[in-house]
């Protein structure tokens, strides 16, 4: 008979060679190889030591472990799943804000500067070496505020950025033609467009020409006119059409008449060509804030119409 002590003390009792299910096992001093746990209902390891080689770990809270690499992961969440500002030498700013609306400046592996917007109408301005807001240059340098492009409209209002930001505006309008043969109209918008004839519209006086000889209508200073007549005729043909320079003087002034002054060419039938100069205005006290182009007949099939300001000297 075997001794009493082999049997309840084996040194080697299991040796495991397939798979197993251990339930409520306590394992002292286990070595685990290649091991994978699956899906474990709970499993606490107390002052585990040792190696754990190509470990699977399903659904793991792993705490808040006190060191590690993770080289491989993937997956991880930039807006919960990181802490700290991010620098400059791995792509971040630095910075834990960005004051709204400020333009950045590249700045090495420093946080990037900043520059406000300052003064309204300010521009960004380079010294050479950096960027600043600054006012603009003084002195009567021509700004592009706004294009309408006509198709087929019974009028045209050029409206966009009238204000006292200028001394004068340029308009000008580029191939221009209408559905029938016509005349070109404007009207100012002093509050509104003026319709009726009265005190505040007048011409000085158009001259336009046709290959040197003389032709339309001068109209003379007083209540009879409710439009401008840029132009006095337009040919219908495929190559007819309008050019013309507007020149508004004076738009927001309340002591003196808002002058007007254009000049152009259009082509009126056959090879004519016709030169346009005129000039009129309006001594209404408000403030000019529009322009209105209309034809006395048909439409106005194509055209472009920009709109220049001159900046305050």
């Amino acid at each position: 008979m075997a001794n009493l002590s082999d049997i309840i003390t084996p040194t080697n009792l299991v040796t495991l060679t397939g798979t197993d299910t251990l339930t409520n096992k306590t394992l002292t001093s286990p070595v685990l190889t290649t091991p994978a746990l699956g899906t474990p209902s709970a499993l606490v390891l107390t002052n585990a030591t040792g190696t754990v080689t190509n470990l699977t770990l399903v659904t793991p809270a792993l705490g808040t472990p006190a060191s590690g690499v993770m080289t491989s992961v993937t997956g991880l969440p930039l807006t919960t799943g990181v802490t700290g500002t991010l620098p400059v030498a791995n792509g971040g700013t630095g910075a834990t804000t960005l004051t709204a609306n400020n333009v950045l400046l590249g700045n090495g592996t420093s946080a990037p500067q900043a520059v406000a917007p300052s003064t309204s109408g300010n521009v960004l301005t380079s010294n050479g070496s950096t960027w600043a807001s600054t006012a603009p240059a003084a002195g009567g340098s021509m700004v592009w505020l706004s294009t309408v492009t006509a198709s087929a409209s019974s009028t045209v209002d050029i409206e966009t950025t009238f204000d006292s930001t200028y001394d004068a505006y340029v308009v000008l309008v580029t191939a221009l033609k209408t559905s029938i043969s016509t005349t070109i109209n404007g009207r100012v918008k002093i509050g509104s467009y003026i319709t009726t004839a009265g005190t505040y519209l007048y011409h000085l006086g158009e001259c336009t020409t046709v290959n040197g000889g003389y032709i339309g209508t001068a109209f003379s200073t007083g209540a009879g006119k409710t439009n401008f007549e840029f132009t006095n005729n337009i040919g219908t043909g495929a190559d007819h059409s309008v050019d013309l320079r507007i020149n508004i003087f004076d738009p927001s002034s309340t002591s003196t008449a808002k002058k007007l002054f254009w000049e152009g060419i259009s082509k009126t039938g056959g090879n004519e060509l016709a030169r346009i100069s005129a000039g009129g205005g309006n001594t209404n006290t408000g403030a000019l804030t529009g322009i209105r182009f209309f034809p006395g007949a048909g439409t106005i099939t194509s055209g472009t119409f920009r709109l220049y300001g001159i900046t305050n000297s």
